[in-house]
């Protein structure tokens, strides 16, 4: 006998079509529970890494703070005894005294007039460091700054057998 076109199938064929359409309806349902797990994991690991960096963000704060609070305080302990030097310094520069007393007042005198500096840089790389401060570049006198650094070093270099030579073109 002639079959139609428009015959029922053999009930095997459909199984096999039921079957085949099963089996790709859940691998899409496994890709999609795969997919919404893994953007789930995905998800869960981007809060945990903001969470991180908003820590870190907060803790560089925190000691930054912390930075600044202590070089101030150091500013002002290491400060107050300074002044005192300077400025019994300065009285003793007054008395009448001998030449060679004399000219070790005058390095300290010197000495210590580069700690209010000193400290005032310590205190400016914090202001950098922070954006509070602009670079503005000034004239110096290389001479001077060479022959104050000499005097200076001058008993160390003698203490320890030492030599020091600065070679400049004038």
């Amino acid at each position: 006998p002639e079959q139609s076109v428009f015959e029922t199938p053999p009930k095997n064929m459909i199984f096999i079509v039921v079957v085949y359409l099963m089996i790709v309806l859940l691998i899409e349902l496994v890709r999609r529970r795969t997919m919404r797990s893994y953007e789930a994991e995905h998800l869960r690991q981007q809060r945990a890494y903001q969470i991180e960096l908003e820590q870190a963000a907060h803790k560089a704060e925190a000691a930054n703070v912390a930075k600044t609070e202590f070089l101030q305080r150091m500013s002002h302990d290491i400060r107050t005894p300074m002044n005192a030097i300077i400025g019994f310094t300065n009285i003793a520069l007054k008395q009448v005294i001998s030449p060679e007393v004399k000219n070790c007042l005058e390095k300290i005198s010197e000495s210590s007039e580069h700690l209010p500096t000193l400290i005032n840089d310590v205190l400016d790389i914090s202001r950098i460091e922070s954006g509070n401060i602009t670079y503005e570049p000034s004239l110096v006198d290389i001479t001077a700054v060479t022959d104050s650094v000499l005097d200076i070093a001058h008993g160390f270099i003698i203490n320890r057998d030492l030599q020091l030579l600065i070679h400049r073109d004038e």
